[in-house]
């Protein structure tokens, strides 16, 4: 039984899927569109709408403690920032990446709610016959 087992493991141990997941979401964060395996688009697809989520807050916190008029206030606003900001870091572990994605790709999304990318089939590779898919950004 598969019951509370959500993630795709891809037939990899835990540390590649990680390391593979964060290549692809790095690709699309650089590139703004990514072309792999159907499965691959949708395991990555949850990876990095979390990412650009943390983004998106992160910019209204930055946002909300420019325009607090109590210094204390805007002190726990721009930590909280941080906090988003050093998460981001964990998972993606590019400093480069990190900032791109605040400052490139997040303003891009702030008012929207979620829902970043789209997922758009593309064919069948022709080595394996794998179906394959275009991760991209959805405003681009």
């Amino acid at each position: 039984m598969r019951h509370r087992k959500a993630n795709a493991h891809l037939n990899r141990p835990t540390d590649q899927r990680l390391a593979m997941l964060r290549e692809l979401a790095s690709g699309v964060i650089y590139n703004g569109k990514i072309e792999t395996t159907v499965v691959r688009c949708k395991a990555t697809r949850p990876y990095l709408e979390k990412l650009v989520t943390k983004a998106v807050r992160g910019l209204r916190f930055d946002e909300a403690a420019a325009a607090a008029t109590n210094p204390e206030d805007a002190a726990r606003l721009r930590a909280q920032s941080v906090h988003l900001r050093r998460i981001v870091r964990a998972k993606l572990q590019s400093p480069e990446l990190v900032k791109h994605l605040f400052d490139q790709v997040a303003p891009h999304f702030k008012t929207r709610p979620g829902g970043y990318t789209r997922i758009v089939r593309t064919g069948f590779r022709r080595g394996d016959g794998a179906e394959t898919a275009q991760l991209s950004w959805v405003e681009s």
